[in-house]
């Protein structure tokens, strides 16, 4: 499973990963846990974050953990 993570003031362009990847990553797993991030998250693609990102369909961070255990979970 891939995810996209929208986040404000990330711009595409050279150095822009790197320069949010580690907090980016450290959220991840504050959020997730460590084991869920590096066994069920495949690639994982920083785009700016919308400006109505409710609009735009977007769950906030604190969700994802959530629909995360709801595509993992075992199904009756």
């Amino acid at each position: 499973m891939s995810l996209d993570l929208y986040i404000r003031g990330f711009v595409q362009g050279e150095g822009e990963r790197e320069r949010f990847a580690p907090a980016v990553y450290l959220m991840l797993d504050d959020t997730l846990g460590e084991y869920d991030v590096e066994t069920k998250i495949g690639g994982i693609d920083f785009k700016a974050l919308p400006e109505s990102p409710e609009e735009s369909g977007l769950r906030p961070l604190p969700e994802l953990a959530t629909v995360i255990d709801g595509i993992f979970s075992p199904k009756p």
